[in-house]
């Protein structure tokens, strides 16, 4: 098992997420006897990830075999839905984020306190998509871009090094590609969530790969409905999630007035009086 992790660490590897029965195999015995291994994983590299990011690997029941086994569809998803609207941190470092944030709350609105505050963010939010749309919008592809433009600027400077005008224009691109790079290296750190790491070590193609592995396994490719059918197409998953936090927020006739059950055993007044007492050495 040794050589086999270094194998898989070696390769760059790692499991697809899997859907179905967990179990792979079993002997099909009963009672003390009965044995059931997961003992077959669908892997990939960061080329599959960055390929098929939704694919995942689905182990049907075995039927009449003891064994499951496992399909991997390849056909890519159609439906692009809309994208949630997320607030980036980088935009309260542009020059422009307090004076537009400053005016939309300092117009008037009725309503209570709560309900203030709650307008006042729903009229700052498409002042701040329009402020993404200017000036952030795809940071990895205009990132993408400088670097090109600096790359052919050098190759001009290789050929003629004294060049005045090409040396002034290759400090614009450098600063340009500098102010582009920490925009790509937040918005991606910030959509995968790794703390552990900080901003200016050029981490940029840490946070795409993880923000690629995250995406994929958060992919929701079907849902169980009611009746115990799957939903067969993205748009039926949007319509089931809405369907379920729906029901699930919305209270029957006086469950609200339930009295809260306590589940478990309490503590004894010798524990919450030993929980209370000064920390010591």
């Amino acid at each position: 098992m040794v050589e086999f992790d270094q194998c898989i660490r070696q390769c760059e590897v790692q499991d697809l997420r899997q859907t179905g029965c967990f179990f792979s195999w079993s002997n099909k015995r009963t009672g003390n006897e009965a044995i059931a291994k997961k003992i077959d994983s669908a892997m990939g590299n960061w080329e599959w990830i960055r390929r098929f990011n939704s694919v995942q690997a689905h182990f049907p029941p075995p039927g009449i075999s003891d064994h499951s086994p496992c399909i991997i569809p390849l056909s890519l998803p159609l439906y692009q839905g809309g994208r949630p609207f997320k607030y980036l941190n980088i935009w309260g470092a542009h020059p422009l984020f307090l004076e537009k944030v400053k005016v939309v709350w300092s117009q008037s609105v009725g309503g209570s306190p709560m309900e203030k505050v709650a307008r006042k963010l729903r009229m700052l939010k498409p002042v701040l998509k329009e402020l993404h749309r200017e000036f952030f919008k795809d940071p990895v592809t205009t990132c993408s871009k400088l670097k090109h433009e600096l790359d052919l600027q050098q190759s001009i400077l290789d050929v003629n090094p004294a060049d005045q005008a090409a040396r002034t224009k290759e400090r614009q691109l450098q600063g340009e590609y500098y102010a582009a790079s920490r925009v790509e290296e937040s918005v991606l750190k910030q959509k995968v969530r790794v703390q552990w790491l900080k901003l200016g070590d050029a981490n940029s193609a840490f946070f795409h790969r993880a923000f690629k592995v995250r995406q994929s396994r958060n992919h929701i490719s079907k849902l169980q409905k009611e009746d115990g059918e799957w939903t067969s197409t993205q748009e039926e998953v949007g319509s089931e999630s809405v369907k379920y936090f729906h029901n699930l927020f919305q209270a029957s006739d006086g469950e609200e007035d339930r009295p809260m059950s306590r589940a478990g055993e309490g503590i004894t007044v010798q524990q919450r009086e030993d929980m209370g007492k000064d920390i010591t050495q």
